[in-house]
């Protein structure tokens, strides 16, 4: 399976030098490791809040 991922027009206009890009793990997960997996929900949010907050006061 192919996948594209890409920036919007906008966004690759006003900042040619991003790339984008995913990224897929395996083997992360409820059984391996030390026996749970990571709680990532807090880290998830902070993130996610920063990058809303640089997207809005960008526009």
């Amino acid at each position: 399976m192919t996948m594209r991922f890409r920036h919007a027009d906008a966004t690759r206009s006003d900042y040619p030098e991003l790339a984008a890009g995913a990224l897929h793990a395996t083997g992360v997960g409820p059984t391996t490791g030390v026996g749970s997996a990571a709680d990532v929900g807090p880290r998830v949010a902070e993130y996610t809040a920063r990058a809303a907050g640089r997207s809005s006061s960008a526009a």
